[in-house]
């Protein structure tokens, strides 16, 4: 999985050179100005529990609604006069980076609806034995969007630009009811079986949900020139079954081993696997992926074999019916 821009925001601001760093952005050449993903707070903000409890919960939801962000307690910033785009322009140090710590923990169970999880804090004293410092923030994209800011005013904001700002009505619409795909990844891995049959190849398929989407009543059918199977037969009346069937509701994340066994063809002729992912009532939501493998690819000799595994990940467009 790619590394996002929040990600890489956070780990240059918390690398082990972060303090001087950070202290030195006011003064950079050239600025260093906020943006989707980069957020500055003054030190100050701590002082006045009900500010930073909506400070707090705006950021983290407009975040959230977006693609993930970074905030970085301990910088003020400004509207920079050429732009009119806020830059880090000045150090407040916050005066207790653990407490800060404690308190936003604390504060982020309640701070957006549904709570945002995978919150990451990075607290940065300014040496040994300083409480003052830097807080810096990641704020992970939410996985269930739309999030709303409890804290501030019980509304929905979304980060844009150098600002959290409230969605159009088109653009909430689209939170509320996105485009789901629902993306597979599949492992597949052949082996010699052992045992007096040569040919007898055993096929372990690993099926994971990657997506943010869940797959409702899944079939996915393994098709090859020797086998036909479905991973769910009900939708298929008189299909052969020998495998695992796929949960009716196939979370995010969520893992199905199939084990299959199967008489490989000679020869060095290919053994072609389809495969196929249906979604709700049967119909296929996107084209059939296939892998072929040769059978002397497995089998070296009498009592040998060799594994190898084929990782595909398909993007798949849920049905809308």
């Amino acid at each position: 999985m790619s590394t996002t821009t929040a990600r890489n925001y956070y780990e240059q601001y918390t690398d082990t050179d972060a303090v001087a760093l950070l202290q030195s952005l006011p003064a950079a050449n050239p600025r260093v100005f906020e943006n989707e993903w980069l957020d500055f707070k003054s030190g100050r903000a701590v002082n006045d529990p009900d500010n930073l409890a909506r400070i707090w919960s705006k950021t983290v939801g407009a975040f959230t609604n977006n693609e993930g962000g970074v905030l970085i307690f301990g910088i003020e910033a400004d509207k920079d006069k050429s732009t009119g785009i806020d830059c880090a322009n000045a150090i407040e140090l916050v005066p207790d980076v653990n407490w800060l710590i404690s308190k936003l923990t604390e504060l982020s169970r309640f701070a957006t609806d549904p709570p945002s999880t995978g919150i990451e804090y990075k607290a940065l004293p300014l040496n040994d034995s300083s409480a003052e410092g830097f807080v810096v923030c990641l704020v992970p994209e939410g996985k269930v969007k739309p999030y709303r800011a409890e804290k501030a005013d019980k509304r929905f904001y979304l980060r844009m630009g150098d600002s959290a700002k409230e969605p159009s009505v088109a653009l909430l619409r689209q939170l509320f009811y996105p485009q789901f795909k629902t993306k597979a990844l599949l492992k597949m891995r052949a082996e010699h079986a052992g045992g007096s049959e040569k040919r007898i190849l055993h096929l372990s398929c690993l099926f994971i949900n990657i997506g943010s989407s869940t797959i409702e009543q899944g079939v996915l059918d393994i098709n090859t020139t020797d086998l036909h199977i479905f991973a769910q037969p009900s939708c298929f009346p008189g299909s052969e079954y020998t495998g695992q069937g796929l949960p009716p509701y196939f979370h995010p994340s969520q893992k199905l081993t199939i084990n299959l066994y199967m008489q490989a063809a000679g020869g060095g002729r290919y053994n072609s696997f389809k495969f196929t992912l249906y979604q709700r009532h049967c119909e296929a939501i996107n084209q059939t992926y296939t892998v072929d493998f040769i059978y002397g690819d497995f089998v070296v000799g009498d009592n040998e074999s060799r594994t190898v595994e084929t990782v595909f990940a398909p993007d798949y467009s849920s049905s809308t019916d």
